[in-house]
């Protein structure tokens, strides 16, 4: 049986996860009954499966052998099979069963929590997501997936950004990830000297969240320069691509716009990050039935993917269809609960059809979510203006 054991995990380091799977099934063939006898075997041979992306098989073989229930480790693996095959029905039954052994693994409890809320996500349960994402980096502050989920997926305000990060417990031998946390938020702090040297070490990483800073205060060349820094260290770096997109379409860079789409859809045509690039790009050359197409086919892979959102509301904001526009971005102020650009963008097709009184109630709405946006400060100001104020 030790025989098989090392063949199996020695197939699995390979990358060789069918003859994993097929070594260690027997491994389990062959073993005791008693769940904590087959723990570690039943747990890989499910692993194996995962990789190979036979999803509901993974639930079945730890179901079959009641570790679902028996650990936390076998509960979260099956539920993110579940999640994984969008069975979220049955990724509730598994996350809601009682577990025998105790757990003071503090990463897969988070981890259940994440689970947790994806699924609930994936039910547009907005505010129970975002309470599950909550405590999941309350429990496991290094858990960037939880943290990303939040932030990159606007689902709390600038406030209570900065009160949940402020909250975290983190070690001092972390400290530099309180200080990252801190530099993403909607109200970013100054650069520390952990994320200096980290950027002194043109880390990929740490000068995107630089760029985005650059960008949301209208320093759009600035915040090119480094995204495109960012793209020639590593073409791939999927979390850059948004906004070295938003960037050159503003900068009207169509020739790199296209090459970056093209290369992204022929590597990653399943990420919705490709198809963004694709549609960015018809975007750019005024072609927004095209463009469209793209947002939606991003929105189809990924519909937590607010740049698509976003976009898409733009294209009928450039043809001047308004009830169309407004539509999108209502979309978006009801998916992306801690997104001010959504009543930042209808104050404005409020203000172009010279709604003042509405427009102003949107900016205000947006200035609450995120009061440091100097966009819209400007376009309070332009209401103020044209009222005569």
């Amino acid at each position: 049986m030790d025989d098989l054991w090392v063949l199996a995990q020695h197939h699995f380091s390979l990358g060789s996860y069918a003859s994993a799977a097929f070594f260690c099934d027997k491994l389990v063939s062959l073993c005791g009954k008693a769940p904590e006898e087959m723990f570690d075997y039943v747990y890989f041979l499910a692993q194996c499966y995962y990789r190979l992306k036979e999803y509901p098989r993974v639930a079945h073989v730890l179901e079959k052998q009641g570790l679902t229930n028996y650990g936390l480790k076998g509960q979260v693996l099956a539920a993110q099979a579940m999640l994984a095959a969008k069975n979220y029905h049955k990724c509730f039954r598994i996350l809601q069963e009682q577990v025998l052994a105790q757990e003071t693994d503090v990463h897969l409890l988070a981890l259940k929590h994440v689970c947790f809320a994806q699924a609930y996500e994936a039910r547009e349960s907005k505010q129970t997501a975002s309470e599950h994402y909550v405590q999941a980096l309350q429990t496991d502050p290094t858990n960037i997936e939880a943290f990303q989920a939040l932030v990159k997926g606007q689902l709390l305000s600038a406030e209570a950004e900065l009160k949940l990060i402020s909250s975290l417990t983190i070690p001092d031998s972390h400290v530099w990830l309180h200080q990252y946390y801190l530099s993403c938020i909607k109200t970013p702090s100054s650069p520390t000297p952990a994320l200096s040297a980290l950027e002194d070490k043109q880390n990929s990483d740490i000068l995107c969240v630089k760029a985005e800073q650059l960008f949301a205060s209208q320093k759009v060349d600035q915040a090119y320069e480094l995204a495109s820094r960012v793209i020639r260290t590593d073409p791939y770096h999927l979390q850059a691509v948004p906004l070295h997109a938003a960037c050159m379409v503003a900068l009207r860079e169509v020739g790199e716009l296209y090459n970056l789409s093209h290369n992204l859809v022929k590597d990653y045509a399943e990420s919705a990050v490709s198809w963004y690039a694709a549609g960015a790009y018809y975007y750019s050359i005024k072609k927004y039935d095209m463009a469209r197409k793209f947002f939606m086919k991003a929105q189809k892979l990924d519909k937590s993917y607010l740049p698509a959102w976003i976009a898409y509301g733009h294209t009928f904001a450039a043809q001047d269809l308004s009830d169309q526009a407004m539509s999108a971005y209502r979309i978006v102020a009801r998916l992306f609960p801690g997104c001010h650009l959504a009543n930042l963008y209808m104050g404005m097709e409020y203000l172009r059809t010279k709604n003042l009184k509405t427009a102003l109630l949107s900016f205000e709405l947006a200035k609450s979510v995120t009061p440091n946006d100097p966009v819209v400060w400007n376009e309070i100001g332009v209401v103020h203006y044209k009222k005569q104020e």
